[in-house]
């Protein structure tokens, strides 16, 4: 369609008049940032501009693109296109993955209907500006204009298409204030990990709308902000062929001082229970240690979401809930994105969650021997508890009475102890089973599971529980 399109090009730059272009997509000199509803952070952000012949040509920052078991990947531009056109009547043409061209045209009326996309195939988008209104965007009132699209196959509607009826929308001062990824648009064909034509379809979905959100890069200053005797509590579960250990650490802040201008230190008194699941064995010991922050960004700030060089995928609640305080979280999926490819484990290397006001969440670390997973999971802050809070030093069941066989197990897993449920967790804690126990002899089946080191939890009817490291063969 690029070459299409070309003639038409050539016709408006020489009979172009200048004209205001109140409304752009895009905005050279700005960032900004977008997440969807499974709160994936993407940027926008344009690193030079050229003109030539009356177009402009707008070329945002590098990302890694191409298939996941490709090596190299290729450097290619970000989820707007490789290049991003701008004609002298104000069309804004973007550049996809096959070399195609998406048209949106912001200085359009209502009413005014033009082809968004059409390739090759019969299946083609039409756009028409369906709104002229006003809306809050970033917390400032401001105009904005609302583009529909619909689906067609010939001249048949394709309601059941992913584009279709979805809407783009464009504020006067800011440029998109949602948008779906243009880069891999149409969405057809597979999304997985190892068959999309992008490495980050995945993490998006098909035609998943990015809404323009007030994006901050905090401080560890912003992230952590506790008072003196408040409580914190974080379970610790480690797992690899050798060993499996629960340790619940609290720790309670009793000094608070600043030591510089914009840094903090906390000095903590930890107590921590250490159960080791394989004996069944628990230690326990005490320390003071401290915590410094200060002015450093959790983010780097040259760098965007999926830039090359961006070695994580972000994700960002600007209104997470969590532990009874409404503040921003921060995800970052490690998958060591870099221009000469991806260098990746699944389940991801390492995961890492922040909040404001509250601080570290969780880390999960995992490779193909071992896997760690630190979480917090209770805080008394100024008062006021939230979370669950374990009881340290509650005995377990009796070992004597419990029985687990075999171990290793393949299709099945006997249990005889008097109980009444059970749950089984995988190396990185989740939950893969559960069952409702009556009597002393159980039978659990385990033939669905991958193989691999698993931890099987069971609970008698006094609430005391046992934890037993299940390895699963097949």
């Amino acid at each position: 369609m690029l070459r299409k399109l070309l003639p038409s090009l050539l016709l408006l730059c020489i009979g172009h008049t200048l004209f205001a272009q109140n409304y752009q997509c895009v905005q050279p000199g700005k960032k900004r940032y977008f997440i969807n509803d499974k709160y994936y952070l993407r940027g926008i952000r344009i690193d030079s501009v050229k003109t030539i012949g009356g177009v402009e040509y707008l070329y945002p920052f590098k990302s890694p693109r191409g298939k996941y078991y490709e090596e190299p990947l290729q450097p290619g531009g970000s989820w707007l296109g490789d290049v991003i056109m701008l004609t002298p009547d104000g069309t804004h043409l973007f550049i996809n993955h096959a070399k195609d061209t998406v048209v949106i045209k912001p200085q359009a009326a209502v009413n005014d209907s033009w082809v968004l996309y059409d390739d090759t195939t019969s299946i083609y988008y039409m756009a028409t500006l369906t709104q002229a209104d006003t809306m809050t965007v970033l917390n400032t009132l401001d105009s904005i204009k609302v583009v529909t699209i619909t689906a067609f196959d010939g001249s048949t509607p394709l309601p059941a298409d992913s584009l279709n009826n979805k809407r783009i929308v464009l504020s006067k001062t800011h440029g998109f204030v949602q948008v779906t990824d243009l880069y891999n648009l149409p969405f057809r064909g597979s999304v997985s990990w190892r068959d999309s034509s992008d490495y980050f379809t995945a993490r998006e979905g098909k035609a998943s709308m990015f809404k323009l959100v007030d994006f901050h890069n905090p401080t560890f200053n912003d992230l952590y902000d506790y008072n003196v005797g408040d409580v914190m509590q974080r379970k610790t579960d480690y797992l690899n062929t050798a060993t499996a250990t629960t340790t619940i650490t609290e720790a309670t802040i009793t000094k608070k001082e600043t030591i510089a201008p914009g840094y903090t230190r906390y000095t903590l008194q930890q107590w921590h229970q250490v159960h080791t699941l394989y004996t069944n064995n628990y230690t326990t010991r005490a320390s003071i240690e401290t915590l410094t922050v200060d002015t450093q960004t959790l983010m780097a700030d040259s760098l965007m979401p999926e830039e090359v060089g961006q070695k994580d995928f972000i994700y960002y609640n600007p209104n997470d809930t969590s532990f009874c305080t409404k503040s921003a979280r921060y995800t970052f999926i490690g998958n060591n994105i870099t221009e000469d490819g991806v260098s990746t484990f699944e389940p991801p290397d390492h995961v890492r969650k922040y909040k404001i006001s509250i601080g570290w969440l969780e880390e999960i670390k995992a490779n193909l021997s071992y896997s760690s997973t630190d979480k917090l999971i209770y805080v008394n802050r100024s008062g006021t508890p939230c979370g669950y809070k374990e009881t340290l030093g509650v005995p377990n069941v009796d070992k004597a009475t419990l029985s687990i066989y075999p171990n290793p197990a393949n299709d099945v897993l006997h249990v005889e102890a008097a109980a009444v449920s059970a749950q089984l967790y995988d190396a990185l804690g989740k939950q893969v089973g559960a069952w409702a126990l009556q009597g002393d002899k159980h039978t659990l089946h385990t033939g669905h599971l991958p193989a691999g080191y698993y931890v099987l939890k069971i609970q008698d009817a006094t609430g005391k529980t046992f934890h037993q490291p299940v390895n699963i063969i097949h």
